[in-house]
């Protein structure tokens, strides 16, 4: 699998995962319950967008193999996903900690 391939689809996987956590949390155990609901929609909203995003980028590339700018755009759009898949990593491991571990809701 090329690097501009997995760092195309994981980035996302790792958001909507964190949107998967989130709400797992205990619902009665705090009164700002609405808050783990706002930020899962948040998190699957950004997983969706990198989906998007994955596929438009999909399609100029496959309507412009050979352009320069093309080939800068997807270098530039890997490094870019690198980022965003550490951080909905990171997130996504210490919301995991928060529920499983301590049996805490991520939020509140």
């Amino acid at each position: 699998m090329k690097p501009s391939m997995l760092f195309g689809q994981l980035p996302a996987l790792s958001w909507l995962a964190l949107a998967a956590v989130t709400p797992i949390g205990r619902f009665g155990a705090t009164p700002l319950t609405g808050v783990n609901f706002a930020t899962t929609g948040t998190f699957a909203a950004i997983g969706s967008l990198l989906v998007w995003r994955r596929i438009a980028i999909n399609a100029v590339r496959a309507r412009n193999p050979a352009c320069p700018a093309v080939r800068r755009l997807a270098l530039t759009g890997t490094v870019c996903m690198a980022v965003v898949l550490t951080f909905g990593l990171s997130f996504h491991a210490t919301a995991s900690h928060r529920v499983w571990s301590d049996g805490l809701p991520d939020f509140g």
